[in-house]
């Protein structure tokens, strides 16, 4: 079967001596693992098109029976070249396709899911600020495709308003745990939980609420706000998505850190 469809590259690796082998994420079939044949030999054939986190229009040979599907054309709609020359935005796109790789089962289609990350990356690549923005949106929807979506709206035991329980609501800390939010009131006692304040609760809930990556950059989140929505996300992540582990792109994020 000749398939001919839209696909965003996850990863390449070099494959024997002439040959490459790469992970995409196509819109009509999810995610399937092709190799380009002498690749290596004549770089000319798909130019720089075969790169991670690009979005490219693919030509497969497929067969049920193959684990590796044969790559005949690739040609590039989107480059990732923004992405790449920048490390801020490069750390957020590599945990995006990284992401994807781990969370998405293969061959098995989800244009939800494509969409979401198609424009999540083009977003990321015309930002100027909040790179992290995007990540966080991804990892929001990622979850809600996966089957999780949290109420941070509401204490998942008692009902409460977040906003307002305890005495200083505004300097509160909520804990999260894989199952929703719990209050201050019903959060003591309970194991496995990250705890958060307000300002990342509320930033967590616009994310829900936005309709596309792009509003997301337009949110201002203060460094320390940030940083429990990036570790609150990522703890849901690793106990929702079967498989995770750490991330490369980890390793950028804590470069940029130091």
């Amino acid at each position: 079967m000749i398939l001919t469809t839209e696909a965003i590259v996850l990863k390449t690796m070099k494959y024997r001596e002439s040959s490459m082998i790469a992970t995409i994420y196509t819109r009509d079939h999810g995610k399937i693992s092709v190799i380009a044949k002498g690749i290596r030999n004549n770089p000319r054939v798909f130019g720089s098109s075969l790169e991670a986190m690009n979005r490219v229009r693919v030509v497969l040979y497929m067969k049920p029976s193959r684990e590796l599907q044969l790559l005949t054309q690739c040609e590039l709609i989107r480059s990732s070249r923004g992405l790449a020359e920048n490390l801020r935005k490069m750390a957020p796109a590599m945990a995006m396709v990284e992401l994807a790789n781990l969370a998405m089962p293969p061959e098995e289609k989800n244009v939800d899911f494509y969409d979401l990350l198609a424009d999540c990356l083009e977003s990321l690549n015309n930002a100027t600020r909040w790179y992290e923005n995007t990540l966080y949106y991804y990892e929001v929807h990622l979850l809600g495709l996966v089957g999780f979506r949290p109420d941070v709206r509401r204490c998942s035991t008692c009902g409460a308003s977040v906003e307002s329980t305890g005495p200083a609501a505004m300097d509160a800390r909520f804990a999260v745990t894989p199952s929703g939010v719990l209050c201050a009131l019903c959060a003591p006692g309970v194991g496995g939980e990250v705890t958060i304040g307000l300002a990342g609760m509320k930033a967590l809930d616009l994310f829900q609420t936005l309709s596309g990556a792009e509003p997301a950059l337009r949110v201002s989140l203060a460094p320390a706000a940030g940083k429990e929505v990036a570790a609150l996300l990522r703890h849901l992540v690793r106990h929702h998505v079967t498989g995770m582990r750490p991330l490369r792109s980890e390793q950028v994020f804590a470069m940029l850190e130091e």
